[in-house]
């Protein structure tokens, strides 16, 4: 996963819609209390995020317009997978042909202007240029496998981007284009990344022991943020899941209004529970749906 931002999307208007894709809003999460709560890592994050930012994305799955970012990201997505799907089938895969799925996977959609969308389009063509010159310090023994593991009482599920083995053992590795040009940034940001952990406890639970490591590696600057997890760390996140999974269970949807959350959600030119700056913070209200 690339970490597709989606910071600024605007939701599509659902005027002549009813809330979850045609399904009354009340019957939308029909089957959470009965059966294992299925969660990704994304809808993590969103719970934990804002609760109520949760219901808008995966209850009521309000539909929203196209993001540049998310064409951007999604496209050298695709490319890189190409790459390694080749490598993983003991094929090389030729510049040309990398950037002919980057090329293929595009698409003019989210963008500021003409010239925008060309400026991110040439940046997306020289990172991974650059990518395909170092990137056969990359042997894959997978290539975006995917993985379903019970967590307590949740279901997780997820897709890891690659795997590979460097001789001490496999290494989870997770590409992003945000752009993190510092590596000590990089380092934090693999450290205290939820999703590594995740990734983590899903490699241990499939496989019965932990992956040698684990990193997030910045395809725009070629930097890598590289760190392991222990049983102490699997042991908090499964807590954060059953936490999340209880919430969800109860359909406890409350808003929690932050500045810097609100400022960047998805959603917040239809919620009524954002926080105003003008006017501080709303009184966060409990959304059971």
């Amino acid at each position: 996963a690339l970490g597709l931002a989606q910071a600024t999307l605007c939701p599509l208007s659902l005027r002549g819609q009813s809330a979850a894709g045609g399904q009354p809003a009340a019957q939308a999460d029909r089957g959470a209390e009965d059966g294992a709560v299925r969660l990704s890592f994304y809808q993590i994050d969103d719970y934990l995020t804002c609760p109520y930012k949760y219901r808008f994305a995966h209850i009521l799955k309000i539909p929203l317009l196209p993001h540049h970012n998310i064409i951007y990201g999604k496209a050298v997505h695709d490319a890189i997978a190409f790459y390694f799907r080749r490598r993983l089938d003991n094929m090389e895969a030729s510049v040309d042909e990398v950037l002919g799925v980057f090329n293929a996977s595009w698409r003019s959609e989210g963008f500021l202007s003409k010239g925008h969308e060309n400026e991110r389009f040439s940046s997306g063509v020289e990172t991974l240029r650059r990518f395909y010159a170092a990137g056969g310090e990359f042997t894959p023994v997978a290539v975006e496998k995917e993985f379903s593991i019970e967590a307590g009482e949740s279901l997780l599920k997820g897709r890891w981007d690659i795997i590979v083995n460097r001789g001490n053992g496999d290494f989870i590795i997770d590409f992003k284009t945000s752009d993190v040009r510092d590596a000590k940034k990089a380092a934090k940001k693999a450290k205290e990344s939820l999703q590594l952990k995740l990734y983590t406890l899903a490699y241990k639970t499939a496989f019965q022991k932990f992956p040698a490591g684990c990193a997030l590696y910045f395809v725009e600057s070629g930097i890598s943020g590289e760190t392991s997890f222990g049983q102490k760390e699997m042991d908090n996140t499964l807590s954060v899941i059953a936490q999340v999974s209880e919430g969800v269970r109860k359909r406890a949807f409350n808003a929690t209004p932050d500045y810097r959350n609100c400022s960047w959600c998805a959603f917040n030119n239809i919620c009524s529970e954002k926080l105003n700056p003008l006017r501080g913070h709303k009184n966060a209200t409990m959304v059971s749906q």
